[in-house]
């Protein structure tokens, strides 16, 4: 069930749906584990399509996403714009996202959150240190590296 989207709401209702991330440009519905695609799949789309049909917005406040606050320092608010503007275009085209998790300023860490088809690949180590820190840290030199919030053990 979601609050801030009618179309995932349905979506949620088609058994076997277990994740659905919405971007800008696409909408990524992940299956349960026992579910084969076939049996859910034309279900799915007929949701998609009714819904667009219905000219309702997929979700009721897509300015939420990765927003800066005053309270932001400098290199966060930077952080942010990178990640909005350069990052998660790219990371959309592939059915994942990319939200921002938390700065540690003293380590030079950025915290982010992986999701949809980013979220447990087994590329998502090349994607982060390879591709997301490169960008970030040409533009904010104090980022040093990028983690996925699901390692964090503290």
């Amino acid at each position: 069930e979601s609050d801030s989207s009618k179309l995932a709401s349905e979506l949620f209702r088609v058994a076997g749906v277990d994740e659905v991330l919405l971007g800008a440009r696409h909408v990524t519905v992940t299956k349960k584990d026992h579910m084969d695609w076939n049996d859910l799949s034309e279900d799915v789309e007929e949701v998609i399509s009714k819904f667009f049909d219905s000219k309702l917005k997929p979700v009721e406040n897509p300015d939420e996403r990765i927003e800066a606050s005053s309270e932001d320092s400098e290199a966060v608010r930077e952080i942010k714009k990178i990640l909005e503007q350069r990052v998660a275009p790219w990371v959309q085209q592939d059915g994942g996202d990319v939200a921002f998790a938390r700065w540690d300023e003293e380590e030079g860490i950025v915290w982010l959150e992986l999701q949809g088809s980013c979220a447990g690949c087994p590329k998502s180590t090349i994607t982060l240190q390879a591709l997301i820190r490169g960008m970030l840290s040409h533009h904010v030199p104090a980022v040093k590296e990028v983690r996925d919030i699901a390692d964090d053990d503290s």
